[in-house]
């Protein structure tokens, strides 16, 4: 695997908008595949966010790949007799109120127009999305899968308290949990389709300091959605291994991610590292990539100009080992002296004149005897500076 292989993104960014135009752009950047998954909420806020010519664009010259999913997974309540049962679920809708079935291309489409506007250019749009889409179920599909998911992740998992409180922390950093609490989750009975949730954590104080910060619109933290973030979670490494690309997913799922899984999310964590400190040493005082999309200084479409200049540099990422230094790497690419930087100025002159000549001789090409760039160009060959310091610092040194 190499350095900045694959991503995977999901929902990542946590409130009202789920996509963060600027990680999207870093990730595209950096990354030598990139796949999203969308649901059409998720694709109505990614047309929002970037545009849907720029979102066609990038599907069409295979610089993201989309799936399109309808499932969604979460967790049920249901009380009989004032007693609360709880199971995993993985719903899909099927038709609407009036009984008409409920086809992926109409919901696709809808995410469309609901962006755009009914009109016959967005239907086009539509059209364009779903045969670049690919479409494949998230979740688990049958009653036996689910309970398996339930008995793994909660009920026999040793790690479900520290999940909580990894939750608590992320969610409702300024709650200070007890010195002693339980949350268990107890079987109904030996399939596992249904469950308990033994708890003695104060929610409504837990709440009440939830919406100190909050929006009051948001839900109230519940018990079953403490655990819907916990099987979301392993929906997340399941599509990652599925893919055998990094996360990249909201903060509180990660940290979920990290103490199941502390491995997988290493690699991520210091790509990320990797691609902040990079910036914030080579683009000097200028706003990284994310900074300048996010802040409105440079809109996406500017963004995919530079994009399309950046193969040679994605492709330089994509060979460099995954075990390497990405700062060290560059600067062994840029700064490195060749055998032409030691030849004395009437050696290099002399060198330069028989290359122009050769191209002369072969496709009829003027050039200048004395042209230092075309030296650069031919006889020490790409690298990756090149790019840095030209489209790149241009993009994010707008003012």
């Amino acid at each position: 695997m190499s350095l900045f292989e694959s991503a995977l993104v999901r929902r990542h960014n946590v409130g009202p908008n789920p996509i963060d135009a600027g990680m999207l752009a870093e990730t595209l950047l950096f990354y030598n595949s990139v796949h999203i998954v969308l649901d059409g909420g998720l694709l109505y806020e990614l047309i929002l966010s970037i545009g849907a010519n720029n979102l066609i664009e990038l599907l069409e010259e295979k610089n993201l790949m989309a799936s399109y999913s309808r499932t969604f997974t979460g967790v049920m309540k249901n009380t009989t007799n004032y007693v609360n049962t709880y199971s995993f679920a993985a719903v899909r809708m099927h038709a609407k109120a009036n009984k008409k079935k409920i086809l992926t291309t109409d919901e696709i489409s809808e995410s469309v127009e609901r962006a755009l506007g009914v009109s016959k250019e967005s239907k086009k749009i539509a059209k364009k999305l779903i045969d670049k889409f690919s479409f494949r179920d998230i979740g688990f599909g049958n009653a036996k899968d689910r309970a398996e998911v339930v008995r793994s992740e909660l009920i026999d998992d040793g790690q479900l308290a520290s999940c909580v409180e990894a939750f608590m922390k992320s969610v409702v950093p300024r709650y200070v949990m007890p010195r002693s609490w339980e949350f268990r989750c107890i079987p109904q009975n030996d399939a596992c389709e249904e469950f308990h949730i033994l708890t003695d954590l104060k929610f409504d104080l837990i709440n009440m300091e939830y919406y100190k910060s909050a929006d009051s619109s948001q839900s109230p933290i519940t018990p079953e959605w403490i655990l819907s973030h916990i099987l979301d979670a392993k929906v997340d490494v399941d599509l990652a291994s599925r893919y055998m690309s990094e996360i990249i997913t909201t903060p509180i799922l990660s940290d979920i991610i990290r103490i199941r899984f502390d491995h997988m999310l290493l690699k991520r964590e210091r790509s990320q590292r990797d691609i902040s400190l990079f910036q914030e040493t080579h683009l000097n005082d200028a706003r990284a990539v994310r900074e300048a999309i996010n802040s409105g200084e440079r809109g996406f479409s500017d963004f995919m100009v530079t994009l399309r200049k950046a193969p040679r540099f994605k492709q330089w990422l994509a060979d460099r080992n995954p075990d390497s230094n990405l700062l060290q790497e560059y600067y062994k690419a840029a700064l490195a002296d060749s055998w032409i930087n030691k030849l004395p100025v009437k050696g290099l002159r002399y060198i330069i004149s028989s290359v122009s000549g050769l191209i002369n001789t072969a496709g009829g090409l003027a050039v200048g005897a004395a042209d230092a760039f075309l030296a650069d160009r031919i006889l020490k060959g790409w690298r990756p500076n090149q790019f840095i310091e030209g489209p790149l610092k241009k993009f994010v040194s707008y003012r």
